[in-house]
């Protein structure tokens, strides 16, 4: 499949969903919301569908390469979809797409996510549709790491490729990629929990 269409299907199959979460927080069976950070691997290439704030890096010949955008409400672009759709953006100790439904002012940390309703209705100040990036890949590449906020907010791109890379080379021989890879995994997440974010989720893929 070639990646116009892919990137086509990922964004609809992400919008899709959003409309049965918020369907069904209508019906008061959900509440809240979440982020995605979805990489598919095809033929070949990697796709990377990105919603708020999650991320994913490539390691290519060691070097870190992202693989998607950070959805934060700062970001110019949008800034300006959430204040022509009527939001504002404010500083709440991080800048936040502020909301009034539901009785007092909230504020959320992104800019586009899954579910959190009273940012989509009755103004669409917070969207479903995702980013999608797509590589093709090469010798070089080595492995992908995929995490949430609670990574990122302590660590760089780099810092987390570079521990990831010190672990899978030695436990590769011993261990096999699975192993392996959950095993940096882990040790990415302990380095962000040791820098103070409690919030350390981290996702791995290794080939």
């Amino acid at each position: 499949a070639k990646p116009r269409s892919i990137k086509k299907s990922l964004e609809e199959t992400f919008v899709r969903l959003d409309e049965e979460i918020l369907a069904m927080t209508a019906q008061g069976d959900l509440g809240g919301g979440a982020t995605a950070n979805v990489a598919l691997l095809l033929d070949g290439w990697l796709h990377v569908a990105n919603l708020g704030d999650a991320r994913a890096v490539l390691s290519r010949g060691g070097r870190a390469m992202p693989l998607s955008v950070d959805h934060k409400p700062d970001a110019e672009a949008e800034r300006m979809r959430i204040e022509n759709a009527n939001g504002k953006v404010e500083w709440r100790g991080c800048w936040r797409v502020m909301t009034s439904n539901g009785g007092n002012p909230r504020g959320l940390a992104v800019s586009r996510a899954f579910g959190d309703m009273d940012w989509k209705v009755p103004h669409a100040l917070v969207e479903s549709t995702p980013d999608v990036m797509s590589v093709e890949l090469n010798g070089r590449d080595e492995f992908v790491i995929v995490g949430c906020d609670g990574v990122w907010d302590v660590l760089q791109n780099q810092d987390a490729v570079d521990i990831a890379r010190r672990h899978l080379s030695g436990m590769r021989k011993e261990s096999g990629g699975d192993v392996a890879a959950a095993a940096a995994a882990q040790q990415i997440a302990s380095h962000a929990l040791g820098l103070g974010e409690a919030r350390g989720c981290i996702g791995r893929w290794a080939w």
